[in-house]
């Protein structure tokens, strides 16, 4: 029954009149002797729609009024065909019942391409499934082209964070960089701090292994306030035994209402590991003055 809704649900909202789906919903509601006489009439009211993802949609309904098993199979023949063919709103309609997979992924691409508006469900979903694909490493057909996309659209800091790391992943390390450059130049024209893009253009830095770059971007960050900055430096400091400096960092995280997990693990990290003392100078240090001398 779950499947009968999601199908109905997905048939209404892309028809323009309801009289069709009440149709079909009457006939799932006839016995068998009744829903065989309506069967045909229907069928061919159906095959009267103009929408191809419609018509498909409704008779998978009749299907799963007769044989369930047969509604996802008629849906999964239609998601292996072009999704050219389709409105553009229903290629996100179509994308929101697909499971994940390439198609789902080509399905939301075309509706990109043809679907100048978003309203705020087919842009989450859009923005899930280009998630979907980077997870997938469906990354230079699959991922970039939908978070470019979104980017160029709404320019804002979640979607240059997203387009980012997705270059990130393909290692194009300069593309990504140059994307939060430019969307830090934005933001500071708005007058925003732009906190967040800072720390993640320093944590690019560091794993292109450019140390000092990435320190002062994260060294930004956490002068506008935003806390993920002094956490890695606080690690930094620790990995390259600056005990006491990774201290000091992880105690500031400390002072937060909640302090965060990796915050409370580095602490106990310092609190485990020996400050280096100062070196007491003697007669074999370079520079030290000799017993005996004044």
């Amino acid at each position: 029954m779950g499947l009968l809704i999601v199908l109905i649900a997905a048939a209404c909202g892309l028809a323009g009149s309801n009289e069709l789906e009440e149709s079909v919903a009457r006939h799932l509601m006839l016995d068998e002797v009744g829903r065989a006489r309506e069967r045909t009439s229907l069928l061919e009211e159906i095959d009267a729609t103009k929408d191809p993802l419609q018509q498909a949609l409704l008779r998978a309904v009749v299907a799963a009024g007769e044989e369930r098993e047969q509604a996802a199979e008629r849906f999964r023949a239609l998601a292996a065909e072009p999704p050219e063919g389709f409105d553009p709103r229903a290629l996100f309609w179509g994308a929101g019942l697909l499971p994940i997979s390439p198609t789902r992924g080509a399905w939301i691409r075309a509706g990109l391409a043809r679907k100048p508006e978003l309203d705020r469900n087919e842009l989450v979903l859009a923005f899930d499934v280009g998630v979907e694909e980077a997870r997938a490493l469906r990354l230079e057909d699959g991922a970039l082209p939908i978070h470019a996309e979104l980017h160029r659209r709404y320019g804002a800091t979640w979607s240059a964070i997203s387009l980012a790391l997705t270059y990130r992943h393909l290692g194009r390390f300069e593309d990504s960089d140059r994307t939060l450059a430019e969307a830090i130049a934005a933001e500071r024209a708005r007058g925003r701090p732009a906190a967040e893009l800072w720390s993640r253009r320093g944590i690019g830095a560091l794993g292109c292994g450019h140390v000092a770059a990435g320190r002062g971007y994260l060294g930004r960050a956490l002068a506008l306030g935003y806390p993920d900055g002094g956490l890695v430096l606080a690690w930094l400091d620790l990995r390259e035994g600056h005990v006491a400096a990774a201290r000091r960092g992880f105690r500031a995280l400390l002072r937060a209402d909640e302090p965060g997990a990796w915050a409370l693990r580095g602490w106990g990290l310092t609190l485990l590991a020996p400050v280096p003392r100062a070196t007491v100078p003697n007669a074999t240090t370079p520079g030290s003055r000799p017993e005996g001398a004044r």
